[in-house]
């Protein structure tokens, strides 16, 4: 992974700005360094490629967490086309694979796209014990869980991949 750390700082230092969230991608060019440097160091990274540079970046972390937090981010130019779906099932296998518990996300209420795609994966909602009640669109953020032992668990995921 550390061979693709320069080209996902390019990737994210063309990241739209209205497609942050919580505060990620960082804007500046320092904060960005520092954070892809962590993910690197302490995360379980996935990349999507196309047209030779990296298209979408997913992470769990810290993966030594039996419930560690997964991000996706797709560059705006190769959204809705599943790709942050495929690096989600590649995250849920190998997660899985590592003997994780579960996997844990923030979204944002207003960010329908993913919350959508993370309810068709199998995650639920935190709060409420997974129901699907309304969502506060006023709160900057909830949590969703993925329990990686679900029977959902199992057909979602991708086969583990092989790491060399």
């Amino acid at each position: 992974m550390s061979s693709d750390r320069e080209a996902l700082l390019e990737m994210y230092r063309e990241f739209d700005s209205d497609d942050r969230a919580q505060g990620l991608p960082p804007l500046t060019e320092e904060r960005r360094v520092e954070w892809i440097d962590t993910l690197v160091a302490d995360g379980g990274n996935f990349v999507a490629t196309a047209d030779g540079e990296i298209a979408g970046h997913a992470v769990y972390m810290p993966t030594h967490d039996p419930e560690p937090e997964l991000a996706v981010f797709v560059h705006q130019e190769y959204q809705s086309r599943g790709l942050g779906t495929e690096l989600c099932k590649h995250v849920i296998a190998d997660a899985s694979a590592a003997g994780r518990d579960a996997l844990v996300l923030e979204v944002e209420p207003s960010n329908r796209h993913a919350i959508g795609m993370y309810e068709r994966l199998g995650f639920e909602r935190a709060e409420a014990g997974g129901s699907r009640s309304r969502i506060d669109r006023r709160a900057p953020s909830f949590q969703m869980r993925f329990e990686l032992s679900s029977p959902s668990a199992l057909t979602t995921r991708h086969p583990p991949l092989v790491r060399g």
